[in-house]
């Protein structure tokens, strides 16, 4: 089981205050129970995009470390077996070059590593990563996923469509030696059997 905290804009850093989501197309897969910390961005203001401030961000690791969680990345988190350990990740959708510019070094002084999921045709982008930055993140212990080619909502394109989103993001990843989780973020959180039947 995964249980999913969601940071939203203008939200207290309370630990309290923090929301948790049963993400039901992961329960089957986990063996141990990962409390994970999706976002979008880090220090980006407005939209309805999640979100938080670097302060905040770095209060809400903190406050986990010092409950004794152990940070690991998404795609490890499906391995771990079943035990009492305290798991946490933190998973970033999009590739946002805030995430970059003022998640990364919050991450990278506490030792904690993350996943960022990308769509592969917005990298390099005005306000998004490139793929230079990106393997500074893999090799700063980071795994980075597949967010699809183009941010589609796989719900409603044709099976081809689908498979085709999924084989030319794989593919550039793999052409930068990007290609470190076997997880997908699907875009908008959308899914019917039917698109898990071709992603699985």
């Amino acid at each position: 089981m995964k249980i999913y905290d969601r940071g939203l804009n203008g939200f207290q850093s309370h630990f309290m205050a923090f929301i948790f989501y049963l993400v039901l197309s992961t329960l089957s897969l986990a063996k141990a129970d990962v409390y994970v910390l999706s976002l979008h961005r880090v220090g980006a203001n407005g939209g309805l995009t999640l979100s938080m401030s670097e302060k905040d961000l770095e209060l809400r690791i903190q406050i986990l470390l010092d409950q004794g969680y152990r940070f690991i990345t998404l795609e490890i988190s499906l391995s771990e077996t079943t035990s009492s350990e305290k798991l946490a990740a933190i998973t970033f959708d999009d590739g946002y070059e805030d995430v970059y510019t003022h998640a990364f070094p919050v991450l990278k002084r506490l030792s904690v590593p993350a996943t960022a999921f990308v769509i592969t045709e917005s990298v390099g982008q005005d306000g998004f990563m490139n793929w230079d930055q990106l393997n500074e993140l893999k090799d700063a212990g980071w795994a980075i996923g597949s967010h699809t080619v183009s941010h589609a909502d796989l719900k409603m394109l044709t099976p081809v469509s689908i498979q085709q989103e999924l084989d030319v993001a794989q593919q550039a990843l793999r052409e930068h030696r990007l290609y470190s989780s076997d997880c997908l973020a699907y875009p908008y959180g959308q899914y019917d059997q039917r698109v898990q039947d071709i992603t699985h």
